[in-house]
């Protein structure tokens, strides 16, 4: 208690007008009050009002029709100099409850004479101009990055009398274009494949899968794997393009008589798999020409490049929709049959010289499947090289393969050959083939043990099927040295589009599938949370409740923020997981994707940042100046939109979509300080906390607003311990830390998130149909099969939901 503390007594607390008196003498005691606050908690004290000057304190009198012995705040719109002194806040300032110094508006802010808070001035409409502008010019940026991509669609490829020969048979040759990429790079056009004793186990369980599977595929062939479900099919085409990472392949596969194998060259070896797995939001020719400006020759010529686009559409008999989106089942495009020609036209986009499919004709009506056999027809003109996957074909798909490798169950060889050569060999052994039927379906009875064996007229009951047959073949197969079906020069792999190129091609993509729809709705929705949190930062009722503290008033907003601000970097990544991993399989850089993807999310993280910063910030008016504030929330989307890129790259689906709502506000609230003191965490805990948002945030909006008041609040022991002394926050205030200091921080940690995303990307199986190691462990702690990339119904009704989420309030 001050020494100049007396005894005293005061009148009634509602009696206004009146001072306090001495105990000991009567005497009037004017200009002191009566047992102020917890610093004098002894009944019958007063001590002067000069004392309380700087603290936005005065006695009472001196505002309204307060008793003078009482202490009050000073009032808002006045400045208090002193305890016994209150005036007018001057115009362009305002004057906040109990503080003592008024405080400048800014250029966007109206403060009238007496004002007590901010108003939206004309800086205010100059902010939503600015806001629309940016968006009207990136609108107007992607939109001519897209026209000018498809006007390359009708354009007539006229090649000059000095083009290179490689240029010339790219505008003119064949389905694929092969002789354009053959003759560009000196090889053959075509590819010979043999294979002796090809068999694969296994890694997780060692069981064989496939065993002893000799044979070869002249080149140009058209050949047909088939089989009965079992029959190791899809097993063998993966064992011999080398895409088996799941199991130990043994054996020897000679390319065109030489050692080696199809993974040795991978630039001039297609895969199409057996799900339409492509670029939804693309159209037809979007997704060929970008495919072959990324895997064609980096010596051929773009208008090569784009006739060879021109001759995909032509022999796929895709050009009438050349300009059409391709969808998804939750967005309707082309049909299915039409998108699985494009399925194989983004192999042949690439001008490959043998071209895998894995059942390209499932799923197809009969007209489907007969487009599909032409198609298949026209490449083995063009000299390619193909091995299908089939089942159950209908004739003319059948008749349409010169080559065919016929597995029994277990992944054995029942026959190999030309396809006309079956029928006479398994009737050669006592299977009869009823006439009419389709030879497809009668191929498959006999390995299935559906169809008689006869010993002349009498039905063999003794012949086991597939047993027998396995040893009829590899009796037939011991009579003789096997021959290599090709001789010819070894081929070499091109040298396709680098790192840089390729950056500069996906970002171009980036800008082609840019939707402005898109970026609205996520305006739209970044706008409504920052309307609730301006208005919620605003309230009186919440500004009297946190008093001065800084954090806790800045608590609701940056946990609105954070629920949202994750989810531009989730759809960044996860609606792309298996194109992307099928264009990684085909030899495209999974840096230069990433970083492309990163580079253009940019724009997903400033322009909707802006948005809710604007619309919180004139509702509420912080003290922390607008430009500390938008640089603080761009930096805290940055790091929440890394945790969005991190989850985008592991899940999809509805398991996806919750986590990027759910991990980042729990992160947040959880450091923030605000549940749990800072001061009470354990030292692990409060280290762990320096890798949370909520922290750095609190920590930033604290230390920036603190920077802003008036010099008598901050050398206020009482404030200074409230925001500074008890958070942890007043070492780097007092070193001079600011807004971008902050704002590198959750850069750091955002590109940290991201790095950790690009690593485990790298080290995910490139062939999309396998779990990974971390997708059998979500499913173990999971305890169902859940799969790691969603289903097809999954993919749909995430796709569903991420429009439903991007479109709120539009």
């Amino acid at each position: 208690m001050p020494e100049d503390a007396v005894s005293c007594s005061a009148p009634k607390a509602n009696t206004p007008g009146v001072w306090a008196v001495n105990a000991s003498n009567g005497e009037t005691l004017e200009g002191y009050y009566f047992a102020p606050d917890e610093d004098y908690p002894v009944p019958g004290k007063c001590a002067p009002c000069a004392g309380l000057a700087g603290t936005g304190k005065v006695c009472g009198g001196v505002v309204g029709s307060s008793p003078n012995f009482q202490l009050v705040d000073c009032p808002g719109g006045q400045t208090c100099p002193s305890a016994s002194t209150a005036r007018e806040c001057p115009s362009g300032y305002y004057c906040r409850k109990g503080f003592t110094d008024p405080m400048a508006c800014s250029w966007s802010q109206s403060c009238p004479a007496g004002a007590d808070e901010r108003a939206p001035g004309a800086g205010a409409g100059i902010m939503a101009a600015v806001i629309l502008l940016l968006t009207l010019a990136m609108w107007l940026v992607f939109t001519r990055i897209k026209n000018k991509t498809n006007q390359r669609a009708t354009l007539r490829v006229e090649l000059s009398a000095e083009a290179e020969s490689g240029d010339r048979a790219g505008a003119a040759g064949g389905a694929a274009a092969v002789g354009a990429a053959g003759a560009a790079e000196g090889g053959d056009a075509s590819i010979a494949i043999d294979f002796h004793g090809l068999s694969m186990t296994l890694k997780s369980t060692g069981q064989p899968v496939l065993e002893g599977v000799s044979g070869s595929f002249p080149a140009g062939a058209l050949a047909a794997v088939m089989g009965p479900s079992g029959g190791g099919k899809t097993t063998f085409m993966n064992a011999l393009c080398g895409r088996a990472d799941y199991g130990h392949v043994t054996g020897d596969i000679f390319i065109n008589g030489h050692p080696g194998g199809v993974g040795d060259f991978p630039s001039l070896v297609g895969f199409v798999p057996q799900d339409d797995i492509l670029f939804s939001d693309l159209t037809v020719f979007e997704a060929l020409y970008f495919n072959a400006l990324l895997r064609l020759p980096l010596a051929m010529r773009h208008k090569a490049k784009v006739a060879v686009v021109r001759q995909v559409l032509d022999t796929l008999e895709v050009g009438h929709i050349q300009h059409a989106v391709i969808g998804d089942e939750a967005r309707r495009g082309i049909s299915g049959g039409q998108k699985k020609r494009v399925s194989i036209g983004l192999e042949l986009t690439a001008a490959p010289r043998v071209l895998f499919m894995d059942e390209p004709t499932s799923g197809l009506d009969g007209a489907a499947a007969l487009q599909l056999a032409r198609c298949i027809r026209k490449l083995g003109a063009a000299g390619i090289t193909v091995v299908c996957v089939i089942h159950q074909p209908r004739f003319a798909v059948f008749n349409a393969f010169t080559h065919l490798l016929l597995l029994g169950k277990g992944g054995r060889t029942v026959y190999c050959g030309e396809t006309g050569n079956m029928r006479p060999y398994l009737e050669g052994i006592g299977f009869r083939y009823s006439e009419g039927e389709n030879v497809a379906d009668w191929m498959i009875d006999v390995v299935s043990g559906e169809s008689a064996r006869y010993d002349g007229d009498r039905v063999d009951d003794t012949f086991a099927v597939p047993e027998g047959l396995f040893a009829r073949w590899a009796g037939r197969a011991a009579t003789g040295q096997p021959e290599l079906s090709g001789e010819g020069g070894k081929p070499a792999d091109r040298v396709t589009p680098g790192f840089r190129q390729q950056f500069v091609i996906m970002f171009r993509r980036c800008g082609v599938q840019f939707r402005l729809a898109k970026l609205m709705g996520m305006m739209a929705m970044f706008a409504f949370l920052g309307v609730m949190g301006g208005l919620l930062g605003g309230l009186e009722a919440i500004t009297q409740f946190f008093g001065k503290n800084i954090g806790a008033a800045h608590n609701a907003s940056g946990a609105l923020f954070v629920m949202v601000s994750a989810f531009p970097g989730y759809t960044l990544l996860a609606p792309e997981q298996l194109p992307f991993r099928r264009e990684r399989s085909a030899g495209v850089s999974m840096p230069a994707y990433f970083l492309a993807k990163q580079c253009f999310n940019i724009l997903d993280i400033v322009i909707p940042t802006l948005v809710y910063v604007v619309c919180a910030w004139l509702l509420s008016f912080p003290d922390l100046p607008f430009g500390d504030m938008l640089l603080i929330y761009v930096g805290l989307s940055v790091y929440c939109t890394g945790i969005g890129v991190l989850i985008g790259a592991l899940f999809s689906g509805n398991v996806g979509l919750l986590l990027t709502v759910i991990a980042p506000a729990e992160l947040f609230n959880f450091f923030s300080g605000i549940l749990i003191p800072l001061r009470d965490f354990p030292a692990p805990l409060f280290w762990l906390a320096h890798l949370g948002p909520g922290l750095w945030f609190m920590e930033a909006v604290t230390v920036c607003t603190f920077r802003e008041w008036p010099a008598a609040m901050q050398a206020d022991p009482a404030v200074r311990k409230l925001n500074l002394d008890d958070t942890g926050f007043a070492g780097r205030f007092d070193a001079g830390w600011g807004a971008p200091a902050y704002f590198g921080i959750f850069c750091l940690l955002g590109c940290a998130f991201r790095l950790e995303a690009a690593v485990l990307m790298h080290h995910l199986p490139k062939v999309p149909q396998y779990r990974s190691q971390v997708q059998r462990a979500w499913a173990r702690v999971t305890g169902s099969a859940h799969r790691f990339h969603a289903s097809k119904e999954e993919e749909v009704e995430h796709k569903r939901s991420v429009d439903a989420i991007a479109s709120v309030a539009v």
